[in-house]
């Protein structure tokens, strides 16, 4: 460009600027009076905002009160802001190509996978975000609220939960506090805080709708067989893709769920029906993964379990709310603290167990080796018991050795029932409910075989301990009874067939029958 069309291009932006200048108000940059501009622009003024005399006054009251609403809105944003991270995920990948010498070489690349929102929970750099937003991912970046871009390592993750824990690699971070989600109701304000479809930091505004959702488990868990904890906060704050993992709050900003997912009918953005994982169900998931790097379940010893509520509609009863206990472990942490068939659990540390699924989340998500304190309902009476949690396990040998001492103690009778069979030489008793399985593919019908005389029809077919007899001459045999009946109607010369099934497998052999 020539100096002369320089200085007429600043000519020309003078001349521009002059003209823009004599169209502003005199007092421009200063918060302008309500009448009109030479321009025909009308500014606000703190006395119209204020309403002035030609506002009513209950129109001025709303206004005010609409006001008060939005700096709520603007304290909790404000508070949870410092706090919310931006997750960018990549995956590394390997393929084949040639280099210039026509070599066939491996060659990494690193391509994009996601993005997701997460929220810093303690100040020396750990972060709460969903196991969805990092499943899979080789690299980690974390975008801070301040612009600053770090790394983040992923500490440990678990797909039951849908949380996963990440350590950041920075410092003079600001933690979100934490509130006891149990202390939301429905009908509650609540703000969520994310990067829906990457535009980080985004904040959006809603209610409690529901609380306790569980059920809502993806197919992919399903097929997995994925031991599912869910009790989830729902709420009509939008909630889209790239929400997932980061903050949903109350009106002070304090931390009550972590968005995890929408529900869409066409798998696109919100229609106004988000989950969150509840804060008290985060916070122990986190401080067990900080722990161990994994989520290690917590068992009680306690089955057959049911919701009160269920069990007084069938029956009519009064019952409190909680859980019917009707099979405890021996041995286990129910049994040693004191727990009989037939109590009612209604809390765990001081929160109600309104259901079986409640019941579980608690115990689930509590670390192995923990104490926890249970309130018993017994004959109508409050018990209070301590019990420590255990592991699987410690809780798979107690129910193990429960189920071996159970199928022993079932033998035990069918064997003390046994009836002699005597044209046959075997003892026998019939196959029922109550008979346990010995071995794979048992029969569920026919004469259990107790004991075997010697020389006897029986050893010579080589029918043992534990065999099943199932028929005689063709006739099904299904109790000791008929096989007594079928044995002394035999023809004691003509020999019988007899079928049976041994060690598994189903044989059928004519023996000569002892007079």
């Amino acid at each position: 460009m020539s100096i002369r069309t320089t200085v007429l291009c600043a000519a020309v932006m003078v001349a521009v600027t002059g003209i823009a200048a004599s169209l502003l108000p005199k007092d421009a940059g200063a918060v302008q009076r309500g009448e009109g501009t030479t321009s025909g622009l009308v500014f606000a003024t703190p006395k119209d905002q204020a309403g002035g005399e030609a506002v009513p006054a209950d129109v001025q009251a709303d206004v005010a009160f609409a006001g008060s609403l939005s700096r709520v809105f603007r304290h909790a944003s404000q508070n949870i802001e410092p706090s919310v991270i931006h997750i960018q995920t990549a995956r590394r990948v390997y393929r084949n190509v040639r280099d210039r010498f026509g070599r066939v070489v491996r060659q990494e690349e690193t391509l994009p996978a996601g993005v997701g929102s997460g929220v810093i929970v303690t100040a020396d750099g750990f972060a709460l975000t969903n196991h969805h937003v990092v499943q899979g991912a080789d690299e980690i970046v974390v975008t801070l609220a301040d612009g600053r871009t770090v790394s983040a390592e992923r500490v440990g993750s678990d797909p039951g939960t849908d949380l996963a824990v990440l350590r950041l690699d920075a410092s003079d971070l600001t933690p979100a506090r934490i509130a006891d989600s149990d202390a939301l109701q429905v009908g509650d304000w609540v703000v969520a805080v994310g990067s829906p479809f990457g535009l980080d930091h985004t904040v959006t505004a809603g209610i409690v709708s529901a609380k306790g959702r569980s059920g809502l488990t993806p197919r992919q868990a399903t097929r997995q067989r994925i031991d599912r904890f869910e009790e989830f906060i729902q709420t009509d704050a939008a909630i889209n893709p790239g929400n997932s993992g980061g903050p949903l709050v109350n009106l002070h900003g304090e931390l009550v769920g972590i968005n995890s997912m929408i529900a869409s009918s066409d798998g696109g953005g919100s229609v106004g029906i988000g989950f969150a994982i509840p804060s008290a169900i985060a916070t122990s998931v986190f401080e067990n993964i900080r722990e161990t790097g994994q989520l290690e379940q917590g068992f009680l010893g306690v089955s057959d379990l049911v919701n009160t509520t269920d069990v007084a509609a069938d029956t009519g009863q009064e019952l409190p709310v909680g859980v019917y206990v009707q099979t405890v472990i021996d041995d286990g942490p129910a049994d040693v603290a004191g727990i009989r068939p037939g109590d009612i659990i209604t809390a765990i540390n001081g929160r109600r167990t309104e259901n079986f699924n409640r019941l579980r989340n608690l115990v689930g998500l509590t670390r192995p080796g923990t104490p926890i304190t249970l309130e018993v309902v017994r004959d109508g009476r409050i018990l209070e018991l301590e019990a420590e949690v255990t592991g699987s396990d410690q809780l798979r040998a107690l129910a193990y050795r429960e189920q071996h001492q159970a199928e022993r103690r079932a033998l035990e009778e069918v064997m003390d029932r046994a009836q002699t069979v005597e044209t046959l030489g075997v003892q026998g008793s019939t196959i029922d409910q109550s008979v346990p399985l010995l071995f794979p593919g048992m029969p569920g019908e026919g004469v259990l075989v107790i004991d075997v005389d010697p020389e006897t029809p029986a050893s010579a077919l080589n029918i043992t301990k534990g065999d099943v007899i199932l028929g005689v001459n063709g006739r099904e045999v299904r109790t000791v009874e008929q096989l007594i009946s079928v044995m002394e109607k035999a023809d004691l010369n003509a020999g019988v067939r007899v079928e049976y099934v041994s060690g598994g497998r189903r044989q059928s052999a004519v023996v000569r029958l002892r007079s």
